[in-house]
Parts: C-alpha cells; structure tokens; sequence
C-alpha cells in the first residue's frame, strides 16, 4: 500500500484520497458557517480517545485548507480584504510576514516555510474570511453558539462512556474522560465553560437552562477529577471573570471572594492532612517544586534564547534549537518528537522569532485585552453583548494557558484555531458594541434636538 508524509504523518493513499474527496466535497456543497463548525470538531478529535483519532490526524488539515478556500471563493465578490482593518490585522499579517523571513535564517528553511504556511492558512481563515462573514451580531453570536454545541457534544459523551463503565472507574488517579490526555479535559473546560454560562442566560426555553446546568456539573466535576491544575486554574478565573462582568461585580467584591477561601485555608492548615492534600490528584505536591518538569525546561530554553536573542532560530525550530540544525529528514520524524517541546508559548516564539516575534506577539495580546476590556465597561448588557464577554471570558483562560502550554503556533491544534477564532470574536464583538453605542448616541441627539426645531419654527 503507496504511503505518503505528511507533517510527521504517515498517510496512506486512500486516506490522502479520502482527505481531497472532503476539500472537493466542501469547497462545492458546504456552507462556510458549517464547514467552520467542522473543522473545530474534526481538530478536537485527535486529542479524544477514539477510533477517529488517527485519521483525524490528517482530516484536520484537509477541514482547515477546506475553510481557507471556501472563505476565499466566498469572499471573491467582495475582495479579499479584511473589512475593516484593525490594529490587531495589522500587528498579525505583520507577524505572518516577519515568520516567513525567517526562513531565511533558520535551522530547518523547509520546516520553517512548511509550518509557517500551515499558521499563515489559519490566520487567513480567520483574520480575514471568517472576519468578513461576521456582518452582523448575529454572526458573531452564532460561533458562541457552535461553541456550546461542542461542549454538549463533548461532555455528554463523556457521561454516556463514564456511565456505561468505558473509561473506567474514577477511582483512577488522574481522570481524562474521553480525552487522551488529563490537561486536554481541563482545558476543554476551562475555555468552552464561558459558552455554556452564555447559553444559560440567554436560552428562553425551560429544558434548555436545566440541560446548561447538568452540563456545567458535569464539566465542573471533570476539571476536578482531571486534576489539571493548569486547566482548574483557568476554569475558575474565566468562570469567576464570565460572572463578574455579566453581573457587573466589582474589584472588590471579587477580590474579597476570593480572598475568604484562602483565609479559611490558612486558619484551618493545622487541622488538616498536608500529606494527604500534596498526595491529591490536584495539588500533586511532589511536582509542585518543578512545576511538572516546566523549570528545567524554561531555564534551557533562556539560554538557548540569550545564544540568538533577536534573529531565533526560525519559526518551529524552537524544539530543535540545541540540535543547531535540521532538514527535512529529521522533519519526517517529528511526530516523535512532539512531547520534546517547552510548555510555553511566549518562551518558544522568542526562541522562534527572537525579541521582535516576542514583542509584536505581545502587541497582539495588548490589543486584545484593551478590546476585552473595553466590553467589560459598556453601559448595556444586551445578548450580543454577553456573547462578547464570553469571547473575552474564554480568551482570558486560553491566555493564562499559553504560559504553561505551547499550542499557540500549532496550526494543527484544536486550541490552536479557537484561540484566533475567540480572539477574532472578541475583537468583532467590542466593534459591534461602539457601532450600537454610537447609533444610539445619535438617536438621542435627534431627539433632543427635535422639540427645539420646532420651537424655532413656530
């Protein structure tokens, strides 16, 4: 049977064919709304511990180009420009060019050019395809939704296979559900708990709201028996910040909320079993020192870094940067060496792209947090509205993780894409909501200008 690699993927020649038959079969017959629907399923499948999970491998890619082309023919009409274009555009295409120049320096040119293209693909798909459908609230809202169809999708298979005994007991050290790995479950929850919160306050139907609630018990339970403290982490500050800037909880409130349980922890220490606390699938004390082998890894990483601090090593090369070089050969192997990576997203661009990837990577954050920020403070608390928070609530959990994950640049990953879709929305989001504010601005102006005309007139 021919075989074929593939971005460290060994693909058989029926799969490749089956993966043109779904770009031929999307790019004639599919919408672009549910062609993005898919491909954040078919992405989210290789990290799922299922018998779709080795196809998916190659599937996702085929979902991903799908969405870029299908975006492109769409938007053919209208030209193939961001409407409008923002700060955060411009920051992002200015990264996805200084990507691609590094090649010219980097330690594995065809890698470099081969993944870069892959991230450049999604940016597309996103800054500039998807962004130009979002023509409306509507649209926006219409991910969030797409979002909690995931989460249902996820955690009521998780329940069916925990009930039916598939998984296993839960007596187990560390539960992953249906997800291969403990952190791939805590992270599900944290960034798609903001969406299920969102579907509660805005559903109108009762069975809608209950089936919410069960789905949040069932979400909250998982994060615990994960023990994913990365991902326990991020669900409480996303789900603590969802509610806050729902209800327009102040700092201090917050604060204070938090700072009770910490209180009571500290005065009831002595009564407690410590082993049996660092013992616990969650606090797991005896990596606490080393952060789960992350120390050792960021203090090789910084002196990698400090040996080539403002050109890097050239994008992706990052894993490879104490190799000092790499070709193609050693790329068809990279599938091995996936584990080999830092845990950390802005440490592995500076090893990338050096001080000025980490800075423009930076810049783009900024912009998001000032537009995040921004939705926090509006006057009004429409339905657009709350699903701009939950945007915003998500990307604050998808942030805190890149600091102990590196997905952020792994075109083929399923966190990878949702982060640029939520950071895209949030950004759609606060637009609409100055767009509103503005309209509304003006119609009161009319009206207080109206009595006074006539006045005039008479």
């Amino acid at each position: 049977m021919q075989t074929y690699r593939f971005f460290g993927e060994t693909i058989h020649a029926e799969l490749a064919l089956a993966a043109l038959a779904v770009i031929g079969f999307c790019l004639l017959f599919v919408n672009l709304r549910t062609v993005l629907f898919l491909t954040m399923i078919v992405l989210l499948l290789p990290s799922l511990d299922t018998p779709l999970a080795g196809p998916a491998r190659l599937l996702r890619w085929a979902f991903l180009f799908s969405l870029m082309g299908k975006g492109i023919l769409t938007n053919l009409a209208h030209g193939l420009r961001p409407r409008p274009v923002t700060r955060v555009h411009k920051l992002v295409f200015l990264l996805a060019g200084y990507l691609l120049v590094s090649a010219a320096w980097s330690i594995g040119r065809t890698v470099t050019l081969a993944q870069g293209g892959a991230m450049i693909a999604l940016w597309i798909s996103i800054f500039l395809i998807i962004w130009n459908t979002w023509r409306t609230p509507e649209d926006v809202r219409w991910v969030c939704q797409g979002l909690f169809l995931i989460a249902s999708l996820l955690f009521a298979t998780e329940a069916i296979y925990t009930l039916l005994g598939v998984k296993g007991p839960l007596s187990t050290e560390r539960y992953s559900g249906i997800f291969l790995n403990p952190n791939g479950l805590g992270s599900a929850v944290a960034f798609l708990g903001p969406f299920v919160y969102w579907k509660h306050r805005t559903a109108t139907r009762p069975n809608v709201r209950l089936w919410t609630l069960f789905l949040g018990l069932i979400m909250a339970a998982s994060v615990v028996l994960s023990g994913s403290r990365s991902g326990l982490l991020a669900a409480v500050v996303c789900m603590g910040a969802m509610v806050g800037f729902v209800h327009r909880v102040r700092l201090g409130v917050v604060l204070f909320g938090l700072a009770v349980p910490l209180l009571l922890l500290v005065l009831l220490a002595p009564r407690l079993d410590t082993r049996a606390i660092e013992n616990s699938r969650v606090v797991r004390g005896e990596t606490i020192a080393d952060l789960g082998d992350r120390l050792p890894l960021w203090e090789k990483g910084f002196g990698l870094f400090l040996d080539r601090p403002w050109l890097g090593y050239g994008f992706a090369m990052n894993r490879f940067a104490d190799i000092g070089w790499v070709d193609f050969r050693l790329f068809k192997d990279v599938y091995s060496l996936r584990g080999a990576n830092y845990h950390n997203a802005h440490l592995q661009i500076a090893l990338d792209l050096g001080i000025p990837g980490f800075l423009l990577f930076w810049s783009i954050l900024g912009s998001l947090l000032w537009h995040g920020l921004r939705l926090v403070r509006l006057r009004r608390r429409t339905e657009v509205d709350v699903s701009g928070l939950a945007f915003f609530s998500a990307f604050l959990a998808l942030f805190g993780d890149t600091f102990v994950h590196a997905w952020v640049f792994s075109p083929g990953s399923s966190m990878s894409i949702i982060f640029w879709l939520v950071s895209a929305a949030v950004l759609r989001a606060h637009l609409f909501a100055v767009e509103a504010e503005r309209a509304e601005a003006e119609e009161e102006e009319e009206e207080e200008e109206e009595p006074s005309e006539t006045i005039a007139f008479a």
